[in-house]
């Protein structure tokens, strides 16, 4: 990101949301699983893992409300394609982030085919604990369950709140793609 009049661009807000599309193209098939999402009216642009200190986390129609028709807009993002009928495909992203705000918190991406809902959501949120716990020098057993993972981190002196947005489809097999996003969109 490029500094500004006033230093550095950092985003003060952050919404999830998630979309799924089918179309005979690809391309057409992710425009509409981002226009399901709420975010297609956006020049989108990829980034990595950081929640920003004090990033608040907002619902999607309230931070949606803050963004303008073309404007260049940040995300991290989860996507999925699949074609094969019958094939399940998942896009989540997860987040995990200290109770004090102060410090950063990490968000993750996982794309799954054939995975349970459920698994998605815990393996996207895992893998954002992972990281938040390795930037603050906390060590987890990686074995262990996601509780389990939290207690350590309160133990720690980092008790930590976590977030998701997830989207699962199930493709057609009459030809046609289906997209499948998951994304952190900041403002």
């Amino acid at each position: 990101m490029t500094s500004g009049e006033n230093g550095p661009h950092v985003p003060k807000k952050v919404f999830f949301t998630s979309g799924a599309g089918t179309h005979r193209y690809r391309l057409t098939s992710f425009e509409l699983a981002l226009a399901d999402a709420g975010i297609n009216g956006f020049n989108l642009v990829g980034v990595s893992s950081i929640l920003p200190p004090g990033c608040e986390i907002v619902d999607r129609n309230e931070g949606a409300r803050e963004l303008a028709e073309g404007q260049i807009v940040h995300a991290v993002m989860s996507r999925k394609d699949g074609k094969a009928g019958g094939e399940r495909i998942t896009a989540t992203v997860g987040c995990a982030f200290p109770e004090d705000r102060s410090i950063r918190g990490y968000i993750s991406e996982f794309m799954a085919g054939d995975e349970p809902l459920e698994r998605s959501v815990a393996m996207a949120e895992d893998l954002a604990v992972e990281m938040l716990a390795a930037s603050l020098g906390v060590e987890l057993d990686l074995d262990a369950e996601a509780a389990l993972k939290a207690v350590v981190m309160g133990d720690a002196g980092y008790p930590i709140d976590t977030r998701h947005a997830v989207r699962q489809a199930r493709c057609e097999g009459d030809g046609n793609w289906t997209t499948v996003v998951a994304a952190a969109v900041f403002i």
